[in-house]
């Protein structure tokens, strides 16, 4: 099974189970252009079950969109660990190689939007040291549900 195949096979419980994402579809095709297109200046990693080859963990840093364009310096962290496999560190190992990614590239700081009512997610962001900083931003998806994120942020200390 290729690399976006088990994206795929990642995501899809996640968003199947609601209330955890704002994601509304994963598949194959959006997958495939997300690595494919995926650019050099931006952090991706995954985490690997080594007898299975199922992808246990993925997070990614895109830069944040202001007004004016990209701001390269700040970083939209995501997080998606599988279904079952939450709280065995999976997050917070894939974050301590993220975060040296991103200084790497020259982020000073990382900024995650969360589902207010993810408390799951809530709790391993503010784990890793993230500060909220705005809430309950309203974002409606596009079946019509209106979900409340919050913001959190993080500077990337060298």
């Amino acid at each position: 099974m290729r690399t976006r195949e088990r994206m795929v096979e990642l995501l899809s419980p996640i968003i199947r189970a609601g209330g955890l994402t704002i994601m509304e579809d994963a598949d194959l095709e959006s997958q495939s252009a997300f690595i494919r297109d995926f650019p050099e200046r931006d952090v991706f990693h995954v985490a690997v079950c080594d007898k299975s080859q199922r992808i246990l963990g993925m997070q990614d840093v895109l830069p944040v969109t202001r007004e004016g364009g990209a701001a390269p310096e700040v970083g939209e962290i995501s997080t998606f660990v599988a279904m079952g496999e939450q709280g065995k560190g999976i997050g917070r190992d894939l974050s301590q190689t993220t975060f040296r990614e991103a200084r790497r590239k020259g982020m000073i700081k990382l900024a995650a939007a969360i589902r207010a009512d993810n408390t799951g997610a809530v709790a391993f962001y503010r784990a890793l040291g993230f500060r909220f900083v705005e809430s309950a931003r309203n974002r409606v998806l596009a079946n019509g549900e209106s979900v409340a994120q919050v913001i959190a942020e993080m500077p990337l200390a060298g």
